[in-house]
């Protein structure tokens, strides 16, 4: 999720009266409304994998999966928060607004938002006494950290990759990793090769796709297009300010 601070103070009262009247959603971080936006494409795709893994899995249990637009309260009149994907299977969790006792969240990353999730947010979130697991979900390149609270109440870290599956103790649930990434396009940078005019020109630094099943490395029409304009313009690629920087030689 991405997060815009907008300034806005309250009390924890107001903003629960307030926040379900707007548009957008707002969180609540210790008397501070800070305002959610959107996130990309992919993230928007990962979320939803995990939640519909999830809820298929948790059919026929009495277990309550909610993606984006339902807020955990974390500490009772000090932080409400939006996590991308929650789960409760708490029979005391009645609030229409709002769940009190997760026993699951799960954040998607992103570049604005990870060193909160990882930092205090997670600090905040740890605080819960039926929170049992934290998953962090990166969508650049695929890799899943689950934050586990063992028999000791200490959080233990395991990390998982593409071609793993990945047990959520907290719901009895096993996924595979490569489940959560269906239909989602990874971006690298690479070396691109490209013949123009019966000239080879190498050029570095150009973003492409993964073919998440295959590995295989692919450009949009659009970016060898830019390209085909940088080369036949004779100027350098920092001239071209509305596209992303390539450096190239021939």
């Amino acid at each position: 999720m991405v997060a815009l601070p907008d300034g806005i103070l309250m009390s924890a009262e107001e903003y629960l009266v307030w926040e379900p009247t707007q548009e957008q959603r707002y969180e609540y971080w210790d008397g501070e409304v800070v305002a959610m936006s959107g996130g990309t494409r992919n993230h928007n795709r990962v979320s939803g994998n995990f939640f519909k893994l999830l809820d298929d899995a948790l059919a026929e249990r009495s277990c309550e999966v909610y993606i984006v637009d339902v807020k955990v309260q974390v500490e009772a009149g000090q932080n409400y928060f939006y996590p991308d994907v929650v789960v409760t299977c708490d029979d005391r969790d009645r609030d229409p607004q709002l769940v009190q006792f997760p026993c699951l969240i799960i954040e998607v990353l992103s570049p604005s938002t990870e060193a909160a999730d990882r930092g205090k947010k997670f600090a905040k979130y740890r605080q819960s006494p039926t929170l049992q697991e934290y998953v962090l979900v990166q969508v650049t390149q695929p890799g899943v950290e689950v934050f586990r609270r063992n028999e000791q109440g200490k959080w233990v870290l395991w990390d998982y990759n593409l071609g793993d599956k990945l047990r959520l103790e907290s719901v009895d649930v096993e996924i595979a990793i490569a489940d959560l990434y269906r239909q989602v396009q990874f971006e690298t940078e690479v070396t691109y090769t490209l013949e123009l005019n019966g000239q080879i020109f190498m050029i570095e630094n150009v973003p492409a796709r993964v073919n998440e099943e295959t590995g295989e490395q692919f450009f949009s029409p659009s970016t060898v297009e830019h390209l085909q304009q940088i080369i036949l313009s004779g100027q350098q690629p920092d001239h071209f300010t509305e596209v992303p920087v390539y450096n190239y030689a021939a």
